[in-house]
């Protein structure tokens, strides 16, 4: 899509804060927030919270590994304030099948927030595990990567945000 020098005038500021996946507690992924944050989301004990006004769009690409190399994880964003699943979910597949074809290559949790579904006092979401096979997994990140693994990059929860 190309856009013209007048619409690019019409484009609110995007906002972004990427945080970066420590490990996993009780049902949720854990993160650690970047040392300087742009966009108005408060982020405390696994739970974000985003600010009414605003409208979102939320990416978490969890980062797990399967010791054992025999199982497959299942991750989806989790809205706490209504209890419910939100978006799509993301697929990590360590078995000896690839599983359906439809979750093939889905490593990202992703959606879209409007501020119409936001209530007055914010909404909080997190990153659930809703499925998980196999044994020996970790979900720790370190200086080398994911739990000792070298890796190239970290696995990230990322927001994007506009004003409403």
């Amino acid at each position: 899509m190309s856009y013209t020098s007048d619409t690019l005038d019409r484009i609110p500021s995007i906002k972004v804060d990427t945080y970066r996946q420590t490990g996993f507690s009780v049902n949720d992924m854990t993160y650690i927030a970047p040392s300087t944050l742009y966009t108005q989301v408060t982020y405390f004990d696994r739970v974000f919270t985003l600010a009414k006004g605003y409208e979102y769009y939320i990416e978490a690409g969890p980062g797990a590994r399967c010791g054992d190399l025999n199982g497959d994880t299942t991750w989806q964003l989790y809205d706490r304030t209504n209890s419910a699943y939100i978006g799509s979910s993301a697929f990590i597949n360590l078995n000896g099948s690839t599983g359906s074809s439809a979750r093939q290559g889905r490593l990202v949790c992703c959606a879209l927030i409007l501020d119409a579904d936001i209530p007055s006092g914010g909404l909080e979401i997190s990153l659930r595990r809703t499925a998980l096979t196999g044994s020996n997994w970790t979900y720790n990140v370190n200086t080398d990567g994911l739990a000792g693994f070298f890796t190239c990059g970290f696995p990230t929860f990322r927001i994007m945000e506009v004003p409403a």
